[in-house]
This record gives C-alpha cells, sequence and structure tokens, in this order.
C-alpha cells in the first residue's frame, strides 16, 4: 500500500469515527447523502478527513461543533447547482434538523451560518473570527485543508470529475480564476493551529505551482 492509499484509508476510517460521533438522526442522513453517485471529491473521505484532522489538533470542546458541521455542510451538493445554493440548503437541511438535535436557536443559526460561510472561505468566511468562534473558525480551515495536502493534485482530479459536464476551458478558467483569488488574500487560513501546522506555506505553494 502506497501513502496515499494509507491517508485515504485513514480518511474513511475518519468518516466511520464521525458517524458514530453524530446523533443517529444526523448520521441516517449524512450517510444517505454522501452515498450520491456524483460524489468524488465531496465525498466521505473529505468528511472523514476532516474529522481525523480535528481529532489530532482540535480542541475536544470544540467536538460537538465541529461533528454537526463536518456532517452537514456538504449534505446537499449537486455538481450542477448554481453558485452558493448547495451551501445554503445544506444550512437548511441543518435548521430543519436542529431542534430534533436538541441545539437552541443561537447556537443553531451560527453553525448554519459557517455552513454557507464554506461557499466563500475569504468573503463571508472572513466574518468567521477565531476570536468569537473558534469552533467556526477551526472548521473553515479543516475544510480548505486540502489546499496543503500532499493529495492537491488528486484532489483536483477529484473535483474535475464531478464537474465533468463542464467543458475544459470552462473548467480550467473558472479553477484558474478561483486560485488567483486566493493568491491575492492576504491569509488563506485563520487559526493559530493551521498556521503552525504549515498549511498556509503549503498551500500557497499548491497554488503557485498551478497557476505555473
Amino acid at each position: 500500500m502506497n501513502d496515499a492509499q494509507a491517508l485515504r484509508e485513514a480518511d474513511e476510517e475518519g468518516y466511520a469515527r464521525l458517524l458514530s460521533a453524530l446523533p443517529a438522526q444526523a448520521a441516517g442522513r449524512v450517510g444517505a447523502a454522501m452515498a450520491e453517485s456524483w460524489r468524488h471529491y465531496h465525498a466521505r473521505w473529505h468528511l472523514g478527513r476532516i474529522w481525523r484532522l480535528h481529532g489530532d489538533y482540535g480542541a475536544r470542546d470544540w467536538d460537538e461543533d465541529v461533528a454537526l458541521l463536518a456532517a452537514y455542510h456538504d449534505i446537499v451538493y449537486r455538481p450542477d447547482a448554481p453558485a452558493r445554493r448547495n451551501e445554503y440548503l445544506s444550512a437548511a437541511a441543518f435548521l430543519e434538523d436542529a431542534a430534533e438535535l436538541g441545539i437552541r436557536p443561537a447556537r443553531a443559526g451560527r453553525i448554519a451560518g459557517v455552513i454557507v460561510a464554506t461557499a466563500d472561505h475569504l468573503g463571508d468566511g472572513a466574518a468567521v473570527d477565531p476570536a468569537t468562534d473558534p469552533p467556526g473558525a477551526w472548521f473553515l480551515d479543516l475544510d480548505l485543508e486540502p489546499l496543503a495536502a500532499t493529495a492537491h493534485a488528486a484532489n483536483t482530479a477529484l473535483i474535475r470529475r464531478e464537474y465533468a459536464h463542464v467543458p475544459d476551458s470552462a473548467f480550467a478558467s473558472g479553477r484558474r480564476a478561483f486560485l488567483e483569488r486566493l493568491a491575492d488574500h492576504p491569509w488563506l487560513f485563520r487559526t493559530e493551529t493551521a498556521r503552525r501546522l504549515g498549511w498556509e506555506q503549503a498551500a500557497r505553494a499548491h497554488i503557485a505551482a498551478d497557476l505555473a
């Protein structure tokens, strides 16, 4: 087994641990969503990687929020959906379940806001401050971590598979615009933990290589 296969297996194990950490209602809903055939990048391994990295580096008192964010942030995902629609529908799905999960409205609204922010980490997401919402800020860093991962090129290929309906030229230009916007931003990761782990430097190196 090579390193990439070992990491993917670890991420799959992380997904299984995430399901066991969730209330049964949420675990069932995310399990059904992750079975959708068009998921290649926005898939169970991505959720498992988030939960695995949180387990390695995150604070234990953030577990419940991070588990819910991992479970619901991509629970609605269609590659052909208009911009931001998946994130808004995912937040709505969470809010539908929040009352039954015993989550108070103010907290539910904050978690839903972080889910919406995954549509644009450096736009809406910039308002998620580590000082006022530590688990939300940490989750956004976890969601962006694949930009820094050694499997960055493989992840890009998986995203391309999800967008197979988009012509090569349109995909390339859209991807380039996205990467240029990231490259121009003064920061990509907002938490000290992410910066200490070197995610900022690694992600910028990958972005620069892709743009070159």
